[in-house]
């Protein structure tokens, strides 16, 4: 079965979101966070690779725990960037539960029934409970770990 899908998640992923770090739990809480987006320069060797997957035939879809409402802002940042995307999964804007949770969801509902396992070849996640969840569905994860320069 050939499988061509991969799903990259964005922040720390493609994105070197470090510099945000230290908003989380700050004035402004996470919509200072993500507003701040904009500013973040991609992870060039995680571009790369998404690209030249893209220019083989490969689907790209994003998917991340950003709220829905930070839709246009990252797909500004995507194209601004050059980054090749074919589809965005984002968290709903009511929706509050663990990353690693909704990301299989979101994965589950875009890929209902077997198609998860049949048509996503793999994830490229920074973090290790969003891997493990993944990992526990079948899908096999590379963790990512970008240079903070």
């Amino acid at each position: 079965m050939t499988r061509l899908t991969v799903l990259v998640d964005i922040d720390h992923t493609l994105s070197a979101a470090w510099h945000r770090g230290g908003m989380i739990g700050g004035e402004g809480g996470w919509d200072a966070y993500h507003a701040a987006s904009p500013q973040d320069e991609p992870i060039h060797d995680m571009m790369m690779l998404t690209n030249a997957l893209h220019c083989q035939g490969w689907t790209i879809i994003g998917l991340t725990a950003r709220p829905e409402k930070w839709r246009r802002i990252t797909n500004d940042w995507l194209v601004n960037h050059f980054i090749k995307m074919d589809e965005l999964l984002m968290r709903p804007d009511e929706a509050f539960h663990p990353a690693p949770e909704l990301k299989v969801q979101l994965a589950q509902e875009r890929f209902p029934g077997d198609q998860l396992k049949d048509q996503v070849a793999f994830l490229l996640e920074d973090r290790e409970d969003v891997c493990e969840a993944f990992h526990k569905i079948g899908i096999t994860t590379l963790q990512v770990r970008g240079r903070q320069s």
